[in-house]
């Protein structure tokens, strides 16, 4: 991680700036190291924390929503400390949002993020042919007893949405609020670390294509449930690019928000008791 070259004195000679503008380039090794903790972090919360969760009786669905939250506030902590520790920067909301790169939204960062989301969906709903494809034939292997809702095999229906659940998900409210809770920690997490702390050191090294590796390497991320890593990658680098051309994170991160949305849309239809 980068240092401040700025002495105690420096900083508080009168009328002295701050250096907190000044960013260090991340070189691919360190990209590399801080890809692989998260990555290494979700891994073991996907194969050993679920099922330790589910042998002390908690339901797959909020044992994966909880586990699924270790790795992602991580990331949110991790990002707060490279801002304020690491790059010793000022805790102003003004400061925060230049830095990670969150300026006040308007209406076009909410269009430009609906047309990113559509442009991922797109090669999301053909690529996901192509991962039927390798799974049907073999050649993309899945781990055993995945859970329904996981499964990209399965039809989702309400008998499998209340395996899930544990037995019925009509009425269970604090899977709404728990699926909430995880979102925050989703969004704030993933888009604080990746495209707020760690893409704009990486363009100071990699130049105009570091939405390339940046996206490339989001999507490998995602590698505790290897079987999705090519149907996302198109979303994972239209995201990194719309960051990286614009200089503004919001179009992301509403992306990102979308994408998630169907699966809270889900969890509330069955809530509510509407999925058959």
């Amino acid at each position: 991680m980068s240092h401040l070259t700025v002495s105690a004195k420096d900083m508080s000679d009168a009328g002295a700036k701050p250096a907190q503008e000044a960013l260090r380039p991340m070189s691919f090794k360190m990209s590399l190291l801080l890809w692989s903790i998260p990555t290494i972090i979700f891994v073991i919360s996907f194969y050993g924390v679920i099922p330790w969760l589910e042998s002390l009786g908690i339901p797959p669905m909020a044992s994966f929503l909880t586990a699924s939250i270790i790795p992602m506030a991580w990331m949110l902590t991790a990002a707060l400390v490279g801002y304020h520790k690491v790059e010793g920067r000022p805790s102003t909301r003004s400061a925060f949002s230049r830095r990670m790169r969150f300026p006040k939204p308007r209406l076009k960062d909410v269009l430009l993020g609906i047309g990113v989301y559509l442009v991922g969906l797109v090669g999301l709903v053909l690529l996901t042919r192509v991962v039927h494809l390798l799974i049907n034939g073999g050649l993309l292997p899945m781990p055993q007893n995945l859970p329904l809702f996981l499964d990209p095999r399965a039809t989702i229906s309400g008998a499998s949405l209340d395996a899930a659940a544990g037995g019925t998900m009509r009425g269970q409210w604090e899977l709404v609020i728990l699926y909430l809770v995880y979102l925050f920690f989703n969004i704030a997490g993933e888009e604080l670390w990746w495209r707020g702390y760690i893409l704009p050191r990486q363009e100071l090294r990699h130049g105009q294509w570091t939405w390339v590796m940046h996206g490339t390497l989001w999507a490998f991320f995602h590698l505790f449930k290897w079987w999705d890593i090519l149907a996302i990658l198109p979303l994972t680098l239209a995201m990194s690019f719309s960051a990286q051309r614009l200089r503004n994170n919001w179009p992301a991160a509403i992306a990102h928000l979308l994408g998630n949305l169907s699966f809270f849309l889900l969890i509330l239809a069955g809530v509510l008791g509407l999925m058959s």
